[in-house]
């Protein structure tokens, strides 16, 4: 593997490309990606740590979105707490599907109801 197909697949994998749209962007086949990665177990961690980079930064601008935009708070309430803040036909996917019903606390040969 050159250094310059190397080059590419990190900037495919810091966008979080998947194996074979990488491949396609560097011109190598699926099974050079790896046959690469089983003899390099680094460069397997590498590529996960690259790919996770996207999502952090995705995490990172939607935190400070979330400071200026009550919209897109609200939006990310509403996807990250459904049960809390999502629509009520949303919210009722959360309920209880059957509904507490009183129990009979017995006492040595007396009955409580509660």
């Amino acid at each position: 593997m050159t250094t310059k197909v190397l080059h590419k697949l990190e900037l495919a994998f810091c966008i979080d490309a998947s194996d074979r749209e990488a491949c396609a962007f560097t011109g190598i086949s699926e099974k050079t990606l790896y046959n690469y990665q089983r003899q390099n177990p680094d460069f397997l961690q590498q590529k996960q740590a690259w790919k996770s980079a996207t999502i952090f930064e995705a995490r990172r601008t939607l935190a400070e979105g979330v400071k200026k935009d009550p919209k897109l708070a609200l939006k990310y309430l509403e996807r990250k707490r459904p049960q809390e803040f999502g629509c009520p036909s949303v919210r009722r996917r959360y309920e209880p599907k059957e509904k507490y019903k009183p129990v009979k606390i017995i006492y040595k040969n007396h009955v409580a109801s509660n």
